[in-house]
């Protein structure tokens, strides 16, 4: 068994979490900027990693959350996501919680710098290291390491450019700074007095809005207590409705000849767009340039379209990086590399700094977008970045066909899925792609002959319903490639089988609607039975008996029995949506309110009758219904996604780059390699500790201590 790093993100404060056959129209598909990867050791031992973020109402820490979780995933580390509300005192109840579940390590970014010294505190009593993430943990010796950009560096880059823009003397100067309770804001405004006291003191600037600042300005160093009364009276609070407020006030009492062309020292993003809103809406401002930090979305539009100046670029990727690197090597007791020390008020805390990047209108394609810190289609007014072509030795392009099952492209579902898959491929290697749609089972062999007939190299077989004929063209065939999706155990050269255990996510899915509903009733049904669709249901029942046997309820499941699993409840179609709301809507009249339907988007007639009814949920499949029919998000529970794209879109890198063919393989997705999962609908109250029942069952499932399906099931299906 291999070992494995698992770590756990808690976020502070909850928030809502974004074709006619034969001529295909291609939307490309953007690959993801290639970032160097963090390379831990193999672990001796399993370990245990806890991640605490501050906030979710800032876009800052959104982008934290994704990059540490992108990174992890890169990696091959599970992520477990915990979420609590904004206080320290919740804070200090997370890392308690961190600590009962044996981490080693807890990399902590405090909401409030001082008050973060109990948890710090609460982890050094239970033997875990202390990694202060970005803020400094103040106030206290618990701290081992400080992981964080140069701050005081930010706040000279700030300033200087600030300086780089201004001619002549006399020029007003606006001050703005983060919280009085986060030690970074301290540091920002010393670095950025460290530029512009000089310039204050030769009269290229005066300050406005401070008489703090004013009373102060000869003092090329300041205190922290004389930098606290300034911040006191500059204050945004790092809000960004705090910040507009304090503008307004400003320009409401400053006088003409204080206004004009203006510098404005804005702490960071969110702020700069609110003051940059303030100042652009009084008329007697001509001008103004203004600072940010943190490279948001939002800002470098901003930036693009004139109205924010700069910000500074804190590559949250290196960050990342140096926490994740630094945790590992403590827990794997590796020596530790530091590029500096902070006083947090009791010790000298050894730090890891990592670099910053002025960025303005100037710099923006190159620092931003060519980087890949965003992606060109966050933007307008932006070239596409280039892309590193990889090497092509594989002989290609590879011609490959599809043959669709008879819901065809378009069914938002695993038809789409393995479409998306080779447009992929097209895009990323030029391979040639195209689609044959099959209107019934009739299609299905000549439709097949009709892809060998137009020398394609692969021919993606697409349904459990089609594999005999498929069987019969790889025998027939051996001089061409066929992929079979819910097609496999044919054990040919010339076959790659694609199978999904969707009994995996159904199970959680069966555990989080026996935990929902409140009838005591599911259902369950599909279009035809047999063991691809069988899996979905069958790990359904299982997750509600689960919920049963763990609460001592008697939630039943209408539709499906493992002892009897041939008479599955079903329509005898994929695509007859009449029969879809029929059957649903006989289950909802003998009592069930959530109903998985396993028929792909026709299984959208469940949702359209509790709409009209008023009441009840369902679970998509294959994709995440919330996107791909969001006129029926009020009733989507979840979805279970099975992930078809990434293996043909693996398939097809093979040939191209390599010339290589797995055949007589079957690719396998699971929850453990992210092959299947389960999108909870977040928009929908759903009890926390019912979801961390679900997590705490996915972890069982991917480790391999559950299989998710019945022992029917597996038994036939599953078992060598």
């Amino acid at each position: 068994m291999s070992k494995k790093i698992l770590f756990i993100l808690s976020v502070l404060v909850v928030g809502s979490m974004i074709f006619s056959a034969c001529a295909p129209k291609t939307e490309p598909v953007e690959e993801p900027a290639e970032e160097e990867a963090v390379e831990p050791a193999e672990p001796t031992e399993e370990l245990a990693v806890g991640i605490v973020l501050p906030t979710k109402d800032e876009p800052r820490w959104i982008q934290d959350q994704t990059r540490f979780q992108d990174k992890l995933a890169a990696l091959g580390y599970d992520v477990e996501i915990l979420f609590s509300q904004a206080d320290p005192s919740q804070e200090k109840a997370n890392v308690e919680t961190l600590i009962t579940k044996g981490v080693q390590v807890i990399i902590l970014c405090p909401h409030d710098s001082a008050a973060a010294a109990a948890s710090a505190e609460a982890a050094r009593d239970a033997g875990v290291t202390i990694v202060s993430y970005d803020r400094l943990i103040t106030d206290t010796e618990a701290v081992d390491y400080y992981v964080t950009f140069d701050s005081v560096a930010v706040g000279e880059a700030q300033a200087q450019y600030l300086v780089d823009k201004a001619e002549g003397e006399g020029n007003p100067l606006y001050l703005f700074a983060g919280a009085a309770t986060d030690n970074n804001a301290f540091l920002f405004f010393e670095g950025a007095w460290n530029v512009l006291q000089p310039k204050i003191a030769d009269g290229t600037f005066y300050i406005v809005n401070s008489e703090k600042a004013v009373e102060l300005q000869d003092k090329a160093e300041l205190t922290r207590d004389e930098m606290g009364e300034i911040i006191g009276q500059i204050t945004t609070n790092w809000d960004f409705d705090d910040a507009k407020s304090l503008a307004e006030a400003n320009l409401t009492s400053a006088a003409a000849e204080d206004k004009g062309d203006v510098f404005i020292l804005a702490p960071n993003d969110g702020t700069a767009r609110a003051i940059a809103d303030a100042f652009g809406a009084d008329t007697d401002v001509s001008s103004f340039v203004v600072t940010g930090q943190d490279a948001e979305i939002a800002s470098v539009q901003y930036i693009i379209d004139g109205k924010q100046s700069m910000t500074v670029l804190k590559d949250v990727r290196m960050l990342v990086d140096d926490a994740i690197a630094l945790a590992v090597s403590v827990v794997e007791g590796k020596s530790i590399e530091t590029t500096g020390e902070y006083d947090n008020g009791v010790i000298m805390v050894p730090a890891k700094q990592s670099e910053v990047i002025t960025v303005d209108k100037d710099n923006v394609q190159e620092a931003i977008i060519d980087s890949g810190y965003w992606d060109a289609s966050e933007f307008t007014g932006v070239e596409e970045a280039p892309e590193e072509e990889e090497e092509l030795a594989g002989g290609g392009p590879y011609k490959a066909c599809l043959v669709t099952d008879s819901a065809g492209i378009g069914d938002r579902s695993f038809n789409d899925a393995v479409w998306m898959g080779l447009e992929m491929a097209e895009e990323e290697f030029g391979s040639e792609i195209t689609y044959i749609e099959s209107k019934s089972a009739d299609d299905y062999a000549p439709n097949i002959q009709a892809c060998i007939d137009a020398e394609s190299d692969v021919v993606i077989c697409v349904g459990f319903m089609m594999g005999d004929a498929c069987a019969a063209a790889v025998d027939a065939n051996p001089d061409t490639k066929f992929v079979g999706v819910d097609i496999y155990g044919f054990g040919k050269p010339n076959f790659i089988g694609i199978d999904a255990y969707m009994e995996q996510s159904s199970f959680l899915a069966g555990y989080l609607a026996a935990g929902m509903t409140e009838t005591g009733k599911l259902g369950t049904w599909t279009g035809f039975v047999g063991p691809v669709v069988l899996s979905f249901m069958d790990g359904f029942y299982m997750g509600a008996m689960e919920y049963n046997t763990v609460h001592g309820t008697e939630v039943e499941v209408l539709g499906y029995d493992p002892a009897d699993m041939e008479n599955a409840a079903n329509i005898g179609s994929w695509d007859d949506t009449d029969k879809g709301r029929a059957i649903s809507e006989t289950q909802m009249d003998n009592g069930a309110d959530i109903i998985y339907g396993v028929c792909g988007n026709v299984s959208t007639a469940a949702a359209a009758a509790m709409q009209e009814r008023g009441y009840g949920y369902i679970f998509g499949m294959d994709q995440d219904w919330t996107i791909t029919n969001p006129q029926y998000a009020d009733q989507i529970l979840g979805s279970a996604l099975k992930n078809m794209h990434v293996a043909v879109h693996e398939v097809m890198k093979n040939l191209e780059v390599s010339g290589t063919f797995n055949g007589g393989e079957d690719y396998i997705l699971t929850l453990a390699n992210n092959g299947t999962s389960l999108e909870v609908n977040e928009a929908i109250d759903i009890p926390a500790d019912l979801l961390a029942e679900v997590d705490a069952l996915a972890e069982k499932i991917a480790s391999g201590e559950l299989t998710g399906a019945s022992e029917e099931f597996y038994t036939l299906y599953r078992s060598e």
